[in-house]
């Protein structure tokens, strides 16, 4: 299992940008290839402030009935429905 904290992450984030793959780090560290690539993802959009811990908000029904829609109508996936709703 990797190691915790937001030093660590930055170092993870530093190995993909300089070219290793989410999978090598995932065989050398022990930290989920998915999980890396989520970091990278966050980091790539929003800088520091998307590794930062996000507490879970209450969205008014008005969002969440959009969202859902938007699924639904096959107009973007889960993740992408995530990062353009910051959620």
């Amino acid at each position: 299992m990797g190691r915790k904290g937001s030093r660590y992450t930055i170092f993870y984030i530093g190995l993909v940008t300089q070219g290793m793959a989410p999978n090598a780090v995932q065989r050398k560290y022990g930290v989920e290839h998915s999980q890396v690539s989520r970091w990278v993802k966050r980091y790539g959009l929003q800088g520091i402030d998307g590794l930062r811990h996000r507490l879970m908000g209450k969205y008014p029904s008005e969002l969440k009935l959009k969202i859902v829609l938007e699924y639904l109508e096959g107009h973007s996936s889960y993740p992408r429905l995530c990062d353009k709703y910051n959620i």
